[in-house]
């Protein structure tokens, strides 16, 4: 038996057998057509249009609207409540910290993650994928992105919501909310936001889901 999780719902099927038990391979690929069809017919919402807040804030805006697109939190708490439901009154205060210099930690968004019963985690490497293509309804994936000012090199996360040909849809809460970009653009600010030459992805994941 195969377990098939649909786009958007859980499900389990048996795949149809022949009666040597072999696999109905054109049933298997209806089915996978089927679910290309509701990926396609039902895309992903975009997040509340949060715009021009803080860099060093982003994290926490980027966490909020992960939260509510996978549904572990709704659009009536404020991004700031989520800080406090960090249980650990030491990593709640460091989170607090770095939202006013230095901005968030892989260490922060793991523990809001964990506050919210999300999975977070980041990707070491990038063989074999595009790391700007999105991975599945139940995953979302977070970028950081550099942007060069007049002293320093300014990193702000991101949320991947979709790729259209070319282009890179992006949740920028440190810039203008919604924004589509070139794909070449989204990999120069990516390259931009490297920490130490490794380029910065994570995802947020509903439990269960391989992040």
């Amino acid at each position: 038996m195969i377990t098939v999780h649909g786009s958007g719902h859980r499900s389990s099927k048996m795949w149809p057998r022949k009666l040597d038990g072999t696999f109905a391979i054109p049933a298997v690929v209806h089915h996978f057509l089927a679910l290309v069809r509701d990926e396609l017919e039902n895309p992903r919402p975009d997040p509340p249009a949060v715009v021009d807040v803080p860099v060093t804030a982003s994290g926490l805006h980027v966490m909020y609207a992960a939260g509510i697109l996978l549904g572990a939190v709704s659009d009536d708490v404020s991004p700031e409540a989520l800080v406090e439901r960090v249980a650990d009154d030491r990593i709640r205060g460091r989170i607090a910290a770095h939202l006013r210099k230095g901005g968030l930690t892989d260490g922060d968004l793991r523990a809001l993650g964990d506050a919210l019963g999300l999975f977070v985690s980041r990707c070491m490497k990038f063989d074999g994928f595009d790391p700007f293509e999105p991975i599945s309804r139940d995953i979302v994936s977070v970028l950081r992105l550099g942007r060069q000012t007049s002293r320093k090199i300014e990193l702000r996360y991101v949320l991947l919501l979709d790729r259209p040909g070319d282009r890179v849809k992006l949740g920028d809460p440190a810039g203008v909310g919604i924004v589509d970009m070139q794909r070449r653009d989204v990999g120069a600010a990516g390259r931009l936001g490297a920490l130490r030459g490794a380029g910065w992805l994570g995802t947020v994941s509903r439990a269960g889901s391989v992040g």
